[in-house]
């Protein structure tokens, strides 16, 4: 789907992106429905892509419970605010028209949380300074406004046994979910943003030195940068079969106009039936990337190597691991 989606951005055609399912049975099912919609937009913001998304509230509990529903709903339009997407409420069937259009107004009603107000705040502001830049305004009238600049990231890190319970899940992996296991596990031990993983080349693997390039066309600072492969990194590399066939680290099991393996493109689906089968239906893919960063800083690393191995442009981004900097300092001064 992203990579349908990228055609068609390339066209200068804007797309909507869907989670299929309908109505669910249980509160744990919209709970499961509702990460999943929060990682496809994670995979949209990931990917780079123009798209906006399209939610069945019947998915996210609305025959279950209204308030289960509305909090489900809050969750993504929080996330969806955090990376500047639209997001579309779909009209079902009859019976559920009344409590689609409640949910709405109710939205309504509580105002905006402040990270939307921002994303208008700061789409505004460029709409403005493009009038300025054309000649149409003296000045940009709002470019003293101050952003509230919440800050809304949540922390989701691992314990020691839902980590073995994952990498169990990952090594215990039947056939058809092997590609993607490998991919999972090469992102919980490079750090890495899927994005970057799926479009990684063997061209850009070091392993004499034992480090891998990210370049700059991938990676979402724009920026080139190396990642260093630990043990468990490079045995992935071992385990993949792909070296010499494809040009490609993942590749799917599609083949192309001249029968060599495609590169894969996305691994929502399957990543989903893994975490679900882990106990962990809450983890997101790029909790993993959260879980890297505090075993980087818990080694003793330091926040400004964490942050040019993760890639962050701006180091306030890197400052949310100080307290587990911290943590380490005090630990290494108790056992002195």
């Amino acid at each position: 789907a992203l990579e349908a989606t990228k055609k068609l951005n390339a066209a200068g055609i804007y797309a909507t992106l869907d989670q299929l399912g309908e109505h669910v049975s249980q509160p744990e099912e919209a709970s499961v429905a509702t990460d999943a919609y929060i990682a496809v937009m994670e995979a949209i913001c990931d990917a780079g892509v123009k798209s906006s998304i399209s939610l069945k509230l019947t998915q996210l509990g609305l025959g279950l419970d209204y308030d289960l529903c509305l909090s489900n709903i809050k969750r993504i339009g929080l996330r969806a605010a955090e990376c500047g997407l639209f997001v579309r409420i779909d009209m079902e069937d009859h019976p559920t028209v009344g409590n689609t259009l409640r949910i709405w107004r109710d939205l309504q009603e509580e105002g905006l949380a402040p990270a939307t107000c921002d994303h208008y705040l700061k789409l505004i502001r460029q709409v403005l300074n493009l009038a300025v830049e054309w000649g149409l305004l003296p000045s940009n009238p709002i470019s003293k406004v101050k952003l509230f600049n919440p800050d809304n990231r949540e922390e989701r890190m691992m314990s020691q046994e839902q980590l073995q319970r994952l990498i169990i899940t990952l090594d215990k992996a039947p056939e058809r979910r092997r590609r993607v296991s490998l991919v999972v596990k090469f992102l919980l031990f490079t750090g890495a943003r899927v994005n970057e993983a799926l479009n990684a080349r063997w061209k850009d693997i070091d392993r004499k030195n034992r480090t891998w390039t990210i370049q700059a066309t991938t990676s979402k600072s724009k920026r080139r940068r190396s990642v260093p492969l630990n043990d468990a990194a490079m045995a992935v590399l071992d385990q993949l079969g792909t070296r010499g066939r494809s040009e490609w680290l993942f590749t799917s099991s599609r083949k192309d106009s001249n029968g060599q393996p495609q590169r894969m493109t996305s691994i929502n689906r399957v990543w989903q039936e893994i975490r679900k089968d882990a106990g962990l239906p809450w983890l997101r893919l790029h909790d993993l990337r959260n879980n890297y960063a505090s075993m980087l800083v818990n080694s003793g690393r330091t926040l400004y190597e964490v942050q040019q191995i993760l890639g962050h442009s701006d180091s306030k981004v890197t400052e949310r691991y100080a307290h587990l900097s911290t943590k380490t300092l005090q630990d290494a001064a108790n056992s002195a």
